[in-house]
């Protein structure tokens, strides 16, 4: 990933329903940041789902410089870190749930360092008597939603992506803890190709450019 990622002509469909969108052409460059708002049921899922490699278009494709991702699907997955509306947690230790799916002896204690700073939770950290190794709890019972959150961020951030997809990441939130995870997210703007997806425009602040999904289109807003 050099240079920018291409949707060419994308349209999809479930089944034999009504496209959900429509020949959408939108290129986003290297370290660039967009947001996408839309109402429920408008497609943003499923286009960030497409841009993942998670779904194919039912018409048009993806390409990642010159080349369409379908072809090289596995080393495009990996190069992206997803953070969701609900971040499934572990009753494991802090640095379980960042390093999800790492054996617990394999950890990688500088990555869950700088994943830890990159999520702004060292505060957090550092008040737990155990650290790293605090237990969450299931689904993360002992712990905040903006801690959930930051969880999140640091997990998706573990394996040094390129690219980060968040799916409604805040929207859970109320208004003064969104902006508090909105600012950790703008920080990281320019070290990762960042694209978000919202129904309400609070998370747009953060972003280079704004589309909204609206009639089978996708329009630039801002």
């Amino acid at each position: 990933f050099k240079d920018s990622i291409s949707l060419k002509n994308i349209s999809f469909s479930y089944k034999k329903e009504k496209e959900l969108f429509t020949d959408i052409n939108l290129k986003i460059k290297k370290g660039e940041s967009i947001g996408i708002i839309g109402k429920s049921g408008s497609g943003k899922s499923t286009l960030l789902n497409i841009i993942s490699g998670l779904l194919s278009p039912t018409k048009g494709e993806v390409y990642v410089d010159e080349h369409n991702i379908n072809k090289k699907l596995k080393s495009w997955r990996e190069k992206i870190g997803y953070i969701s509306q609900d971040i499934f947690l572990l009753d494991a230790s802090i640095a379980e749930n960042i390093a999800f799916g790492v054996p617990k002896e394999e950890i990688n204690f500088k990555k869950i360092e700088n994943s830890i700073e990159m999520a702004e939770l060292n505060d957090f950290i550092l008040d737990q008597e155990k650290g790293y190794d605090t237990i969450i709890g299931e689904k993360g019972s002992k712990i905040s939603g903006g801690q959930k959150q930051r969880l999140g961020i640091a997990r998706a951030v573990y394996n040094t992506p390129e690219i980060l997809l968040l799916d409604e990441a805040t929207s859970s939130l109320d208004k003064d803890v969104e902006n508090k995870i909105l600012n950790t997210l703008k920080k990281l703007k320019g070290k990762f190709t960042i694209v978000l997806i919202s129904h309400h425009e609070n998370p747009l602040k953060i972003v280079d450019i704004a589309y909204e999904l609206k009639l089978n289109k996708l329009n630039k807003i801002s």
